[in-house]
């Protein structure tokens, strides 16, 4: 069984990452983040962690999702997203004040501070693109707003883990981290990809 979650980042992936996992699947990503190379190695990535795993989220993977859907007709593929104002205010957030390779083959820029005009529309369109694929075939597709908590019953029942009633878990949420673990995540990113370069 194959799950592809096929939103961008900050849609709620790490909050789907952590329903799979307590559900007994083997979930990845995101992969390839420290990667300055990342545009070129991108295809040999996926084609290496796709027979691994159970669950895949989080970039790079919603970039794939025609290629998955003609490999794996089967699988389940769950398009997360969220209201454009709130996801773009998210991203600047989390990500602001840095270059990184992965967003700047997703978005063509690195950093999303004083780029959001651009990021806005590479988000919008990838959403658009993604409902027009799905909606043409015969998939396992469903859409997902995980900032509404009552839709988790909804997924646990699209993939058949137990309904229980409980809520999503929201983790990863920016307002929850303090500056100081914000400057830490900073540090730890410009150490892990000094690392890459130097290999």
């Amino acid at each position: 069984m194959k799950i592809f979650c096929i939103g961008f980042q900050k849609t709620g992936t790490t909050t789907l990452a952590q329903v799979f996992r307590s559900g007994g699947f083997k979930v990845t990503g995101p992969n390839g983040i420290y990667d300055p190379q990342i545009a070129q190695n991108v295809g040999d990535l996926v084609d290496r962690l796709v027979g691994r795993y159970d669950v895949f989220q989080d970039n790079p993977w919603p970039l794939f999702y025609k290629e998955m859907a003609e490999s794996f007709p089967e699988a389940y593929f769950i398009h997360s997203h969220r209201d454009t104002e709130a996801w773009i205010s998210s991203v600047v957030k989390h990500f602001g004040g840095s270059d990184r390779p992965m967003l700047r083959m997703i978005y063509g820029v690195g950093d999303p501070r004083g780029n959001e005009g651009q990021f806005v529309e590479t988000y919008e369109r990838h959403n658009a693109a993604v409902s027009e694929f799905f909606s043409k075939g015969d998939f396992n597709y469903m859409s997902l707003d995980v900032s509404r908590e009552e839709n988790a019953d909804r997924l646990k029942r699209f993939v058949g883990l137990p309904s229980d009633g409980t809520k999503f878990p929201h983790v990863n949420v920016a307002s929850d981290r303090s500056p100081r673990e914000d400057a830490r995540r900073r540090r730890v990113y410009g150490r892990i990809r000094a690392a890459w370069v130097e290999r």
